[in-house]
């Protein structure tokens, strides 16, 4: 989970504001446009909000409050829009990636590290 820094020296997690971000919770993976991080709680607001499924994303709501006590993991979705790598990001979260990876040889990592 992503931690406001100990020493003080300001605070990592507001950096998602403005960002296409995915959240990730104990039941549900979100992706959309951070609006709004509450420094004290971690709780994030997101903007035009779709949720993954076994048959893909779907649109959840234009806006969602999302508790920071849920929140496991937050990341920037570098790989916006989402469509263009949606394979390659498939292919990494499953672990099917390989040197030999079919996933690999067809997508270049576009925005990805």
């Amino acid at each position: 989970m992503v931690c406001e820094s100990q020493n003080g020296k300001g605070d990592l997690i507001s950096r998602f504001s403005g960002e296409m971000v995915r959240v990730i919770t104990g039941n549900s993976h979100y992706r959309g446009e951070c609006l709004i991080v509450n420094i004290n709680s971690k709780d994030v607001f997101l903007k035009d909000v779709v949720c993954k499924t076994e048959s893909g994303w779907v649109k959840v709501s234009d806006f969602m409050l999302i508790c920071g006590s849920s929140i496991e993991a937050i990341y920037i979705e570098l790989g916006y829009p989402f469509e263009v790598n949606e394979s390659l990001i498939l292919s990494v979260e499953n672990g099917l990636i390989n040197h030999n990876s079919e996933a690999e040889c067809n997508h270049g990592p576009e925005g990805l590290l």
